[in-house]
């Protein structure tokens, strides 16, 4: 088996990590729109069971004042005058931990193929369930908090929790690397299987 790991492949691979890091988290030819829309279709599907007057709209290039394309704006009616109130949510920060776990993922040194697509596959189908909540959390935080769902206190206390807990700019790369490294030792029998693992 060949021996893992030196100092170059460690610099190699933190090299590869940051450049790939750089690609992904600029919005290149409008993905910052394209994960804004096919986001909050998404987080629509999910808060429209609690909240079926609740719509989200993308903000577009051309949004309100200090939004951007990367931003969605929850749109909240009035009970009583039926004037709609926009909150805008940036879902950069569900799409930042894809971006790192896939930069971890493509340039770790993995073995074989069928790791490669545990790992990669794998892992991008759970980051996308982990984006999902990290851009639903933040707006069932604003729905309790305004009452345009009611809910018990309990309930609203753990959504208070997940969202100081989880929504965080540290999370955003803790997250995704630690997902990574648990795919990382889970599939290493995958590695040490493969034909290029044993010459």
């Amino acid at each position: 088996m060949r021996r893992q790991g030196g100092p170059k492949q460690v610099l190699f691979f933190l090299v590869q990590f940051a450049a790939l890091l750089s690609m992904l988290a600029l919005p290149w030819h409008g993905i910052d729109v394209a994960f804004a829309r096919g986001g909050g279709a998404a987080a629509s599907a999910i808060i429209s069971l609690c909240a079926p007057d609740v719509t989200l709209v993308p903000a577009g290039r051309e949004g309100p004042p200090g939004t951007n394309g990367w931003y969605t704006l929850l749109e909240l009616r009035d009970g009583t005058t039926g004037q709609p109130t926009k909150v805008p949510f940036n879902l950069r920060y569900a799409y930042l931990p894809i971006a790192v776990f896939l930069s971890l993922a493509v340039a770790a040194p993995l073995q074989g193929w069928k790791r490669n697509l545990a790992v990669v596959g794998g892992g991008f189908a759970i980051m996308l369930l982990v984006a999902l909540c990290l851009a639903v959390i933040p707006m069932f935080y604003v729905l309790a908090r305004t009452a345009t769902i009611h809910v018990g206190s309990i309930m609203r206390g753990a959504i208070e929790t997940y969202f100081d807990a989880l929504v965080t700019p540290t999370m955003m790369y803790a997250i995704p690397f630690l997902v990574w490294w648990m795919l990382m030792a889970v599939t290493r029998p995958l590695a040490s299987s493969s034909p290029s693992a044993r010459k």
